[in-house]
């Protein structure tokens, strides 16, 4: 999935960049799939599954096609992929947890995983037709993140799974690191090709990276830092709407890390990155709370 940089400049100006973008928005489709799980009782499961189709579509296509025009303003490209990529997941997660829930009763984790995998194989095939491709909607592009969309659903199916990756959070964190540092390893040796082509294909860094952070938040942070944290989490949605349009980039700043030593620009990147974000996170959350007061725009915005 990621190109393998050998240049010293390029590799200290991108590491942090690299490093973040190893997990962040795999950790954001594991906690989607997480909460997308609900455990399906009753004569009136069907009626449920379209309730819930309904919802995901109205919560997440109408803002993904309102604010796709406008991001079409700033920058190239139609609009937020990860939204529609969001609703492709959802829509199959709902179904798939439908389809699990009647054959596998018993919820023998093994049969949830053989059925996900499969799933999983079919779907890349599919989704790579020509004929689905258009600038609008990347179907594709959803499969990148269906493995730890997935993994957060049985991970709140099955609570033995979580429990068994807490108790070996140290290796999760070793096998995350393994994974990113490949992608800067430089070899003609198959066996090296062959792991970076397994990790690859199997979304093993985004899956081992959601792990690492996922439980280092849930198990790391305190009260304080926690209210916070959950207060970001509920107004995640508008965040990643509105962040794009606050996010400061400065040229001069990149050119800068590209000719400097490594712990300055690692410094000077987390320094920088940081200030960033919390600008852009305000900014967005203070904007969300006026585009609120309209129900309307707030629909078309947020899908609430």
């Amino acid at each position: 999935m990621y190109p393998v940089v050998n240049t010293p400049s390029i590799i200290n100006a991108g590491l942090i960049w690299h490093f973040v973008y190893a997990f962040h928005m795999a950790l954001f489709f594991m906690v989607s799939g997480y909460l997308t799980y609900k455990p399906i009782q009753g004569s009136n499961s069907g009626g449920g599954i379209l309730l819930a189709i309904k919802k995901k579509t109205t919560r997440l296509l109408i803002p993904y096609f309102v604010t796709g025009g406008l991001i079409m303003l700033i920058r190239p490209g139609f609009g937020y992929w990860f939204l529609f990529s969001l609703w492709e997941l959802s829509i199959i997660g709902v179904l798939i947890n439908w389809f699990l829930a009647t054959i596998n009763k018993k919820n023998n984790l093994m049969i949830d995983v053989f059925v996900v995998g499969f799933l999983y194989c079919f779907l890349v095939k599919f989704f790579s037709l020509e004929i689905l491709k258009n600038p609008v909607v990347d179907v594709q592009y959803g499969m990148t993140f269906y493995l730890p969309f997935m993994f957060g659903m049985l991970l709140r199916k099955y609570p033995n799974v979580e429990e068994f990756v807490g108790k070996n959070y140290s290796l999760v964190v070793i096998l995350f690191l393994l994974c990113f540092i490949s992608k800067y390893i430089v070899s003609d040796y198959k066996l090296i090709k062959y792991v970076r082509y397994v990790i690859s294909i199997t979304h093993s860094t985004e899956i081992f990276g959601s792990m690492t952070f996922y439980y280092l938040f849930k198990q790391g942070v305190n009260v304080k830092w926690g209210n916070v944290l959950s207060y970001l989490g509920k107004h995640t949605f508008e965040i990643y709407i509105l962040h794009v349009f606050f996010a400061v980039r400065i040229v001069q700043v990149g050119g800068y890390w590209l000719n400097t030593n490594l712990p300055t620009c690692l410094a000077t990147q987390i320094v920088y990155a940081s200030c960033a974000t919390i600008v852009a996170i305000a900014v967005s959350l203070i904007i969300a709370s006026f585009i609120k007061h309209s129900k309307l725009i707030s629909k078309l915005m947020f899908g609430q």
